[in-house]
């Protein structure tokens, strides 16, 4: 019994088992089979490379922030275009940020979040990385005149207001900041849990829609949606 228990994380709670457990995740793919409908990618294929080497570790514990199914291509992604300047919409505790840093040595990273103590890693992680990390505690569109007047990015991250609206407004703005042969990557394309039940998690129908005109690819085996910005 005590294994049963341990299998559905019933440690973590009636809501989490229910709601946010795969099991879950994967009734609510039948109730609504076409809400992830983007063409599904292999990181190999969207890149046309063999993935490079990235250097990794878990910073801070999963479900508190992103796991190794969705930061390894993440950083992949960035790694793979050599990125030297990150953009990140939505720090969290800064598990991703970090991350991104390590897998990319040779970047500066500009991360958004609007909560006060976003980014908490960051502040006891080695001056290696945090020292190349530029926290802005403020909402990402209404930075739109500061960001402006920066260099394009060659990487942005957008894992921020999941709301219709949110997702929206931080694509579009970031879509204006990303350089040629850049690439852009969304998290939470899912059916995730409570977010989906309760109708807050909105980036899949965003992204459908974007889609219309952009050529985005679900990347296999991930959260992760991605598109690249021909350099012509």
């Amino acid at each position: 019994m005590s294994s049963f228990l341990h299998r559905f994380r019933l440690n973590l709670g009636l809501k989490r088992v229910l709601i946010d457990h795969p099991v879950a995740s994967k009734a609510l793919t039948l109730l609504k089979p076409r809400r992830l409908r983007l063409p599904v990618q292999t990181l190999d294929a969207f890149l046309n490379a063999p993935p490079p080497v990235i250097a990794f570790r878990q910073h801070g514990v999963p479900p508190v922030n992103t796991g190794p199914r969705d930061l390894v291509p993440l950083c992949s992604l960035a790694r793979a275009i050599d990125a030297r300047r990150i953009l990140e919409v939505g720090c969290h505790v800064g598990a991703g940020t970090l991350s991104l840093a390590l897998a990319c040595p040779d970047a500066t990273i500009v991360t958004y979040d609007i909560k006060p103590d976003a980014g908490r890693l960051i502040e006891g992680a080695e001056p290696a990385l945090r020292d190349r990390i530029e926290r802005r505690i403020t909402s990402f569109p209404t930075d739109h005149d500061r960001l402006q007047g920066e260099p394009a990015y060659d990487f942005i991250y957008i894992d921020g207001d999941h709301t219709h609206a949110g997702v929206k407004a931080d694509t579009e703005l970031a879509l204006t900041r990303l350089a040629p042969g850049g690439i852009i990557a969304w998290h939470d394309y899912c059916h995730r849990g409570h977010e989906w039940v309760y109708g807050t998690n909105r980036v899949p129908e965003y992204l459908n829609t974007l889609a219309e005109r952009l050529p985005l690819r679900h990347i296999a085996g991930s959260w992760m949606v991605a598109w690249q910005r021909p350099r012509a």
